[in-house]
């Protein structure tokens, strides 16, 4: 069963607001999931994101709360804050949902209904993604599996020490998305990456390509081979969510596209 929670933004200026829609419309296909409620709801929120950087927050939390006692409030702001629940910096889906799902309701039930034993495996099946990672570094591998595992949404994680390999095991598994080092021994990352889009049903799917710089002349060898886009090496962190924010979202919207 879901657990669907509505929450109300309260001082966010546009930019934010945006972002904070993409990141709960990511979180749809969570156990947890975050509705968005605009101004003009009658809805009565479980939650609120305060952004404290603006002079009226104070004044807006406190009638907030006079109106809804039991409601949960998240602050967040450029800088740091005493708040327990506080969201620092850059909202990034793994920031934004790792500090909501902290949150305790009395109410944990809020779910949609009893749902059939069919569609339970079908829900876990959407909740979570099969990645492949083919790297020959033992320490880009690790530090890719690390970032993959602040995803939102759940992640499996399989590696491949080279091409050969990767070829290998996506005759017997389909993935989700590939991260793809360019430089391997063996076959390289746009040879690999031309043999698995011959592949049934890997066509379409994400894959980004790892490389230390990328020139004009590597990207046109990526795309003539059939990446997705490029991640450059070393990882950031920011960055990575960045991109995996926008491969989650494609996916999502890709596969709601196919029922």
């Amino acid at each position: 069963m879901s657990t669907n929670l509505n929450v109300k933004l309260i001082n966010c200026p546009p930019e934010d607001e945006k972002k904070l829609k993409k990141i709960f419309h990511l979180s749809s296909s969570r156990d947890r999931v975050y509705n968005f409620l605009d101004e003009s709801s009658e809805i009565t929120p479980d939650l609120a994101i305060i952004d404290i950087d603006t002079e009226s927050s104070t004044i807006n939390q406190q009638q907030l709360q006079q109106k809804h006692p039991d409601i949960q409030i998240v602050t967040k702001s450029k800088s740091s804050s005493d708040n327990t629940h506080h969201i620092q910096g850059a909202l990034l889906a793994t920031r934004v949902l790792r500090t909501l799902d902290k949150l305790v309701f009395t109410d944990s039930d809020k779910s949609d209904g009893q749902i059939t034993n069919s569609s339970v495996i079908e829900e876990q099946n959407s909740k979570s993604f099969n990645v492949l990672v083919v790297d020959d570094s033992p320490l880009m591998q690790k530090t890719i599996g690390m970032e993959l595992d602040n995803a939102p949404i759940k992640i499996n994680t399989e590696y491949a020490d080279n091409g050969e390999q990767a070829l290998a095991m996506t005759e017997q598994k389909l993935y989700d998305f590939i991260f793809l080092d360019v430089m391997m021994p063996g076959i390289d990352g746009y040879e690999t990456c031309t043999a698995i889009r011959k592949k049934t049903g890997m066509k379409k799917i994400p894959i980004i390509m790892l490389s230390a710089k990328t020139s004009p002349m590597d990207e046109v060898k990526g795309v003539m081979a059939g990446c997705s886009t490029y991640l450059t090496k070393p990882i950031e962190h920011e960055s990575f969510q960045q991109l995996l924010e926008r491969v989650m979202s494609w996916l999502k919207d890709f596969k709601q596209n196919r029922k």
